[in-house]
């Protein structure tokens, strides 16, 4: 028993070591969203999923400054692709604009914007185990 603590332990110090955060891959070939997320839940965990400040400047870091990405967040009310609720944001001055954009990426400036989730555009991939769930159809009107 106390070898198995002493595991559990040493994996939730490791945990908290590291700060619990996210890391993040960007791949450069553009695709639409519905696909970007397919292709990370495919090939890593999911796109990416930013919860803080932090994570969002890790995100933002690993992909060209003067590029615009995917991230996981889409739709009205804002939900995560992994269908959690999103608390922390990063908008752009004037967005979600309120048109027919239903899917956000990382732009230039380290801010964020919904988009037409057909856009192809680069995205960022969150690293871990690959997504096993269910898949969630995006639907737009």
């Amino acid at each position: 028993m106390d070898r198995f603590m002493s595991l559990i332990f040493l994996f939730f110090g490791k945990f908290r070591e590291t700060g619990g955060l996210k890391t993040y891959v960007h791949i450069s070939t553009p695709l639409s969203w519905p696909d970007a997320r397919d292709y990370c839940r495919e090939n890593y965990k999911d796109l990416a999923l930013i919860e803080s400040e932090d994570e969002n400047t890790n995100a933002y870091q690993a992909k060209k400054s003067s590029s615009t990405a995917w991230i996981g967040l889409y739709r009205v009310p804002w939900t995560w692709s992994d269908n959690s609720s999103s608390s922390f944001t990063n908008w752009r001055s004037g967005e979600p604009n309120g048109r027919s954009e239903y899917c956000v990426a990382e732009i230039p400036g380290h801010l964020w914007a919904d988009i037409t989730c057909a856009t192809e555009l680069s995205f960022i991939c969150q690293e871990g185990e690959s997504f096993l769930g269910p898949s969630y159809r995006l639907h737009t009107k």
